[in-house]
């Protein structure tokens, strides 16, 4: 298994077009319609990101991307008042579109070889801070790998009922559990 930093138009195409098969295909998430003939998923927010694909066999099977400082408003500072209150926002990404296609769910450490492909993005960018948006059930996963994020948000019902979270990256990886490096 093998990230790959999408920085050219090539890769760049097979992230959009991942995140098409998974957010309009597969699951078929609400706000997410499987009517685009591109048969690419891409948001305002990508032209402030970078992003990444794990490759496993020949094949891209999950994808994620960091929304980097320079983006005007993302999307968990519109459900927070003030972020700057929480984190140094010039030292913090959003964590995005993370996501894995069906046929490949049962193979083994993808959720933690994605994190360290996030982990390495941000290292490229100074990033010492994330923030996303996810599921109860994500974090509870991440928590496994000793990644646990610190909710700072209620639940709210975008894409499904999801919270605000962050982590310190270095707090993160001082903990014992922590598997990134």
């Amino acid at each position: 298994m093998n990230i790959v930093i999408a920085d050219d138009a090539e890769l760049l195409e097979h992230v959009y077009k991942l995140r098409h098969q998974v957010l309009c295909e597969e699951k078929r998430i609400p706000g997410f319609t499987n009517e685009n003939d591109s048969q690419i998923e891409q948001d305002e927010f990508d032209t402030h990101s970078r992003h990444l694909l794990l490759e496993h066999g020949g094949k891209y099977i999950g994808t994620a991307r960091i929304i980097l400082p320079s983006c005007s408003e993302w999307l968990v500072e519109k459900y927070i008042d003030d972020m700057n209150v929480i984190v140094d926002r010039n030292t913090t990404c959003e964590i995005s579109r993370f996501m894995i296609i069906s046929a490949a769910q049962k193979l083994p450490n993808l959720t933690p070889t994605l994190m360290q492909g996030v982990l390495q993005l941000s290292r490229m960018h100074n990033i010492e801070h994330w923030v996303c948006f996810m599921s109860p059930a994500l974090n509870r996963l991440l928590s496994r790998y000793g990644m646990q994020f610190n909710q700072v948000s209620e639940c709210y019902d975008v894409h499904g009922m999801r919270a605000a979270h962050y982590i310190s990256i270095a707090d993160m990886l001082s903990r014992d559990n922590c598997i990134l490096q």
